[in-house]
């Protein structure tokens, strides 16, 4: 009962001034002690429990003054039955406001990770599309005969030309900046070492090198696939 409500109303009116000031001195502190175990039983205590609790003459005294009753076998006790069935109410309301809010935030909360969970699949899904249309081998080949250079397929250059097709850019910005840089770099001693995979497809330069222009443009066509 404590769960429910731990302690229960009992104002000192009633007892000043209720037809329990007939009975005797015995029976007054015995229907105090009565309360409590009748609460404490969450209203459901049988009267042969009572007088062998609380003693039988008092309990007898107090159905004579009509202070509690009896029903099939059960003391009733009106006042504290009222508060315990009204804490049941309020407590099945409760209970369903609770279990209205978890619904509500368990939904939320699904549908959050629901949209992770696409998101994620979506990106791996993208991912895969850029992988498979992607020709690395190829490209290897374009630029280590358009630069001069003999790089191989590494997973840094396979990241860096993923990064760049995500931001939006095409293969074709791509063979551009191979181009343009090779044009300008490859026969100067100096720039010559920076024509390289993670210098030209940085994300910090990549922009920069795609709007400049080809040197002494040399036809070599490529496709990445």
């Amino acid at each position: 009962m404590a769960k429910e409500l731990p302690f229960f109303q009992f104002e000192p009116a009633m007892w000043m001034m209720g037809r329990i000031q007939r009975c005797s001195c015995n029976a007054r502190a015995s229907f105090i002690d009565l309360m409590c175990r009748y609460w404490n039983a969450k209203c459901d205590y049988s009267v042969e429990d009572a007088e062998l609790d609380c003693g039988e003459d008092e309990i007898s005294e107090l159905l004579k003054r009509k202070i509690i009753k009896e029903v099939d076998g059960k003391v009733v006790i009106n006042f504290l039955k009222e508060q315990y069935d009204n804490c049941l109410v309020t407590k099945s309301k409760r209970k369903k406001a609770a279990d209205a809010r978890w619904s509500k935030s368990n939904a939320s909360a699904m549908q959050v990770h629901k949209g992770a969970m696409q998101n994620d699949a979506d990106k791996i899904r993208r991912d895969k599309i850029i992988e498979d249309n992607i020709d690395y081998k190829s490209f290897v080949e374009f630029f280590n005969s358009t630069t001069g250079k003999n790089i191989r397929v590494t997973d840094s250059l396979k990241k860096d030309l993923k990064a760049r097709i995500k931001d939006g850019y095409t293969k074709e910005d791509i063979i551009r900046v191979v181009r343009v840089k090779s044009s300008q770099w490859k026969d100067d001693k100096e720039m010559n070492k920076y024509l390289r995979p993670q210098t030209l497809f940085s994300k910090s330069k990549f922009e920069a090198y795609v709007d400049e222009q080809i040197a002494s443009s040399k036809p070599n066509k490529l496709r990445l696939r």
